[in-house]
Parts: C-alpha cells; structure tokens; sequence
C-alpha cells in the first residue's frame, strides 16, 4: 500500500484517485455516537509478479479497546494491459464511504488494512467533542 488518507471525500476517475481534504486524524461530533462522516482512500502497488493474480482485501475499523466497529472485505486483481512495461509497477486506486459507520464513544480508533491476509498499513484517528473558543478579552 503506497498510500492510505482519510479525507472529506474521494473517488476513482481514470484510475486516478481524487482525494478532497485528505490527512483527517481526528474525528469532532457535537454528540456520540455518530457517523465518521469521512472516506478512506488508498493506492495498492503491483509488482510484476503481484499482477494477474487474486488478491482478497480486508479494511476494519476498530476501537481503542479492540472491538471491532465495521469491516470491508473484498478481493481484486488487475491485469498489466498493453501500455504496462514487465518491471513497471501498477497501482490500483480504492476508495472507501466511512460516511455511515457509526463511531460509539470517545477515544483512539484505528483502521488495520490487510491485503491476503498479511497487514499492510494501519491508520489511527481520534474521535472527539469539538473543542471550546477561546475566550475573547
């Protein structure tokens, strides 16, 4: 995994990934529970010998104490096409609507992506109230 950001949005055009407001590391609600209102987008490199064959993807979200808040599981595989030299390295956009996945309490959160059962990358975010305004003198 080249990259993995949690941002505003994103999406897939053109096998480009298009990432809006990318970095988020902390999550502020007025209340919780509530949604994470945000998106995971990530590139997955491919190496000549990684192409061409399945590959089983696995995004969960879990809390500070361990328990799991939601899981994405899937497979890919991506072929080299014509344009691809044999040693070049292809890269495979996701993105990932988080938008909707209900976050319980307060704390340390992380997102753990594995690829074939191996893990790869591990995101961490805080969830919070928003901070109070300084006072005005």
């Amino acid at each position: 995994i080249s990259t993995a950001i949690l941002c505003d949005f994103a999406e897939v055009r053109d096998n480009l990934l298009f990432v809006v407001a990318g970095g988020v590391t902390r999550l502020f609600r007025a209340e919780w529970p509530g949604p994470m209102n945000v998106c995971l987008a990530m590139m997955v490199e491919l190496d000549r010998t990684e192409r061409e064959t399945p590959h089983e993807l696995d995004v969960q979200v879990i809390d500070e104490d361990g328990h799991p808040v939601a899981r994405i599981q899937g497979a890919f595989q991506q072929g080299a096409g014509p344009d691809v030299d044999f040693h070049e390295i292809t890269f495979f956009p996701f993105t990932f609507d988080l938008r909707q996945v209900a976050i319980e309490h307060v704390g340390w959160h992380s997102i753990e992506i594995s690829i074939d059962s191996t893990p790869h990358h591990t995101l961490r975010f805080r969830t919070g109230t928003p901070p109070l305004p300084a006072p005005v003198e």
